[in-house]
């Protein structure tokens, strides 16, 4: 079933699931705009909503991270190589922005 987002200037308020009948039939809203949530993307309480570009974003987790041509939040600097291989823990560092290892 297709979810419905209320948004209102561009925060995203409530996700619901339904059918565009359901939609239309729902009172009016006091503030926002009900938007349909294109299949493939996420809409989630907290994140926001590009109206222009009609994509919807997550909430941003870190201050430094910034948005990508993709509209997903990413850190200023690359994960690092061994990212994948290493049996550590590497976790981002907002205070010193950069990666560092945890055992």
């Amino acid at each position: 079933m297709p979810q419905y987002a209320h948004v209102h200037d561009g925060d995203i308020l409530q996700v619901i699931e339904a059918d565009a009948a359901h939609i239309a039939e729902r009172p009016a809203l006091d503030t926002g705009k009900w938007v349909l949530v294109p299949e493939g993307q996420i809409a989630g309480i907290g994140g926001t909503y590009n109206d222009s570009a009609n994509r919807f974003m997550s909430r941003k987790i870190y201050n430094s991270w910034v948005l990508d041509g993709n509209y997903e939040w990413v850190p200023p600097i690359p994960y690092p190589d061994n990212y994948a291989t290493t049996d550590k823990k590497i976790v981002w560092d907002e205070e010193t922005t950069s990666w560092k290892e945890e055992d």
